[in-house]
């Protein structure tokens, strides 16, 4: 355990970089991008990549937690990583070729679609390049430093391409290229590098092994398409009631949320092979690990969420513009999330996950989504993009309290005060 603790600090920090720079680098270039594009067009660029997002939602599917869960378990196994790593690789090549078909559809004879076509043709290549980025394969073999020199260098390198080429709000379809150029770079690098520096039997996977992985990712993917209802089809639905400029405004003040959100992600992220390996092999040392991360995830919430609130007009103003300020009273309800979404991270992506309680993880999603949906409409119409962000305030409050709410249940807090009495 003592020396896996340089690693997983290692792992850390390479995620970290990269979740940081994936918000800070649009960050650096919004003053620029939103004064030069405008309101509309913002709007439009953050709903094309949000849906572009549900496609690739569909192709990560849910190895994201199921893959890395049997990665993690089983890395030093060389012919067992190899057939889980090649046969859940193929089934997201399948499932890439199955959305990129749909959305050429879509674009023929959608007229929403259509009408921004450039747009979402553009976003294929996003796609493709998220499906040569098997980053659950990394996370689970704990080896991503490396993955993540090669994702800065491709975002880095997308700055002076903005300030390039994005001159006016003609240019916004722009955005969604630049995107798609350095996501393809990164995915081919990353493919590259396990290619030649990873121990991989490679051979074809059966029909069976990838079904397998695809049926063992369905019960994960279930939870996505829960969350989703409630976090990145709020600002569609928002688009679609109120319009762009609202959704704008929501897109932006949620920007704002995720860069403070993103110094949590990679621990989150590095801690759930852990987490899943230590549950299997030995409890005690899982819940010691449990107790000392939570405190460090808490305390770093915590304070992104206090900043968001104080310094909201202050962001919001600097970094976008006066035209934006209706963004204000958004990110101030939206500030609390980073440190209740930190608490419902650690209930079920680092409990109910590793102890094998997906059903129950699932279940609480689901009426998550429900309850967005019965909600959303009505608070849109009555309160615009303010609305909007009341209804993922509420949702996430009660995800949190019923994961709680479960594991004291089952007596898993009990266990826990156990262990800290013990430490």
């Amino acid at each position: 355990m003592v020396k896996s603790l340089p690693r997983l600090r290692t792992n850390v920090l390479a995620l970290g970089s990269v979740q940081f720079l994936g918000y800070l680098i649009p960050l650096l270039t919004l003053p620029y991008v939103t004064r030069t594009i405008g309101v509309d067009a913002w709007g439009t660029v953050g709903l094309v990549q949000i849906i572009i997002g549900y496609f690739n939602l569909v192709t990560n599917w849910g190895f994201g937690m199921s893959g890395t869960r049997k990665i993690a378990a089983h890395r030093t196994d060389k012919n067992y990583r190899s057939r889980i790593f090649i046969a859940a690789w193929a089934a997201q090549l399948i499932l890439g070729f199955v959305v990129v078909i749909v959305l050429i559809l879509l674009i023929v004879f959608i007229p929403f679609f259509e009408s921004y076509k450039n747009f979402y043709l553009l976003g294929i290549g996003i796609i493709v390049g998220n499906i040569m980025l098997p980053v659950w394969f990394l996370n689970g073999m704990e080896c991503i430093k490396q993955s993540a020199i090669i994702q800065i260098c491709s975002r880095v390198l997308s700055l002076p391409l903005i300030f390039i080429f994005v001159k006016s709000s003609s240019d916004a379809y722009l955005m969604i290229a630049i995107g798609a150029f350095t996501s393809l770079t990164s995915g081919v690098a990353t493919i590259w590098w396990i290619f030649h520096n990873l121990d991989i039997n490679w051979r074809y996977p059966t029909f069976k092994e990838i079904f397998i992985e695809i049926k063992e990712g369905a019960t994960v993917f279930a939870s996505s398409v829960w969350i989703t209802l409630y976090t990145t089809l709020t600002p569609v639905v928002l688009g679609v009631v109120a319009g762009q400029a609202s959704a704008g405004y929501y897109i932006l003040a949620d920007r704002f949320r995720q860069l403070a959100q993103s110094l949590l992600a990679p621990i989150s992220q590095s801690l759930f092979p852990r987490m899943s390996s230590l549950f299997n092999d030995d409890t005690l040392k899982a819940k010691q690990l449990l107790l000392r991360s939570s405190k460090l995830i808490l305390a770093i919430s915590a304070s992104s969420s206090f900043s968001l609130w104080i310094f909201s007009e202050f962001i919001v103003v600097t970094f976008a513009g006066e035209d934006f300020r209706p963004a204000v009273p958004v990110l101030q309800l939206l500030a609390p999330l980073p440190f209740i979404i930190s608490l419902s991270n650690i209930f079920g992506i680092q409990i109910l996950l590793p102890i094998n309680k997906t059903k129950e993880f699932n279940g609480i999603l689901a009426v998550a989504g429900a309850l967005s949906l019965s909600m959303i409409i009505p608070l849109i119409s009555l309160r615009n993009e303010q609305g909007a962000a009341i209804n993922t305030l509420l949702v996430e409050l009660f995800v949190t309290l019923s994961m709680a709410a479960y594991l004291w249940k089952i007596g898993f807090f009990c266990s826990i005060s156990k262990v800290k009495r013990m430490a």
